[in-house]
């Protein structure tokens, strides 16, 4: 068997393992061993792999064989027994099995931080789904219901017009930055839209049936091909306003075909193989679920989550509540909302931003419980000098841009911050 069509069905093998199917091959003493060995590899939870150029070296000697040179002496399956290419390919296969099990090894299991720092301050507007495109050098989100790119090295923030559209926002940019995913209100409904990275050839991919539904935070899958999404029904609340009745989320294709309700849920991150999404349920739970529908576990407590470019782990933002006992009757409760990943195998968890708490408030509220003590229950309730939340990974998984609030009444209130990272 050549070396091509060896790898071939050793590829082959592979993905019908991924798929739990059965694989029908002709039975070769040196393909079983292998496919033996990919079995074995398989099974481990940890392995010290070559470097990639060791593998692609590997690969060239094994090109450059045409016949195999048997050993004198046969051992044990395991032994020196093998052919001289078989062995080699041994090795190559490391690198492949690497490459299409990759979730499967642990390289690392938890995460550190190494910097964090405001990028720029933004207002008085609330900024959703900030994100690196064009290789790190721009970064785009949704603030005063408009899509902006800012520019760190210019500091240039560009906003793309709304046309006809009320607002655009939940901005998604395809995996090759060649098209931004939206929701753009118009008619009554907010709908899920894309464009061209320059704002041009906006073009329809659904738009919700009546006008108590809104699709909203697209998000693109690995390959470009789908969009999963958030549907939002409502009912009117009287005299006037409304009530959320249920959240779901729903996957199409980007043409605007198949469109699909996948399950109970919203704000839907895909997995870098694209078989798995994460998304918020009950709104403050992490789940996973497979693209079929099948495997739906919680993962943790959380919210806003995004899956890290190795599919090792789950970026999210968390509400921790600290109670304070003052006396008998008085209680301060303190709201922290930070950011948080999730090892997805090991469920280890990492504290990424730590919230701070506004001691000057407590201690008036202190002071006031010592001077006037209730004679009812009371609880003060306070939120944290800032919130963090909405993150979302650099491609090369080294980075998390944020948004950071500082619950401020006035100033700026809204920030894109950054966090460098290291794994252990």
């Amino acid at each position: 068997m050549s070396y091509s069509s060896k790898t071939d069905s050793l590829s082959e093998y592979i993905d019908a393992i991924n798929n739990t199917q059965n694989y029908s091959h002709n039975h070769e003493e040196d393909m079983d061993e292998l496919f033996d060995t990919v079995n074995q590899i398989k099974r481990l939870q940890e392995v010290e792999l070559p470097s990639d150029d060791f593998i692609e070296s590997v690969a060239l000697k094994i090109r450059s064989i045409e016949q195999p040179m048997p050993l004198r002496k046969k051992v044990n399956k395991w032994g020196l027994s093998r052919w001289f290419p078989l062995a080699a390919t041994l090795l190559l296969i490391i690198g492949i099995v690497w490459q299409q099990f990759s979730h499967s090894f642990v390289s690392a299991n938890e995460i550190s931080v190494v910097n964090t720092k405001e990028l720029i301050p933004l207002g008085q507007n609330e900024v959703e789904n900030p994100s690196y495109i064009h290789n790190h050098s721009l970064i785009g989100f949704g603030n005063n219901e408009k899509i902006w790119i800012w520019n760190p090295k210019t500091n240039e923030k560009k906003a793309f017009s709304i046309g006809s559209f009320l607002y655009m926002r939940d901005p998604a940019w395809s995996p090759d930055d060649s098209m931004i995913a939206f929701s753009g209100y118009k008619n009554e409904t907010a709908g899920i839209w894309k464009m061209h990275k320059d704002g041009s050839n906006i073009q329809k991919v659904i738009i919700p049936s009546n006008r108590n539904e809104n699709d909203d935070t697209p998000a693109w899958s690995p390959d470009g091909k789908q969009l999963a999404f958030t549907k939002t029904v409502t009912k009117p609340r009287s005299p006037h306003g409304f009530d959320i009745s249920k959240q779901e989320i729903w996957i199409i294709n980007q043409d605007g075909t198949n469109a699909k309700k996948l399950t109970n849920g919203k704000d839907p991150s895909w997995s870098p193989d694209g078989k798995m999404l994460s998304f918020t349920k009950n709104n403050d739970e992490v789940w996973t679920i497979a693209v079929d529908g099948s495997a739906a576990k919680k993962l943790t407590n959380g919210m806003e989550s995004s899956w890290s470019p190795d599919g090792q782990f789950i970026v999210y933002s968390k509400y921790d509540k600290i109670t304070e006992k003052i006396n008998s009757l008085a209680t301060i409760q303190t709201s922290l909302r930070e950011i948080w990943a999730i090892h997805v195998n090991t469920h280890k968890r990492s504290q990424l931003t730590k919230g701070k708490i506004d001691e000057a408030q407590l201690a008036v509220w202190r002071k006031e419980v010592k001077a006037n003590p209730p004679k009812t229950p009371i609880q003060y309730v306070s939120s944290g000098l800032y919130s963090d939340w909405q993150p979302n990974w650099s491609k090369d998984g080294k980075s998390i841009v944020f948004s950071r609030n500082t619950q401020q009444e006035t100033g700026n209130h809204f920030s894109l911050y950054q966090m460098d990272l290291q794994f252990k």
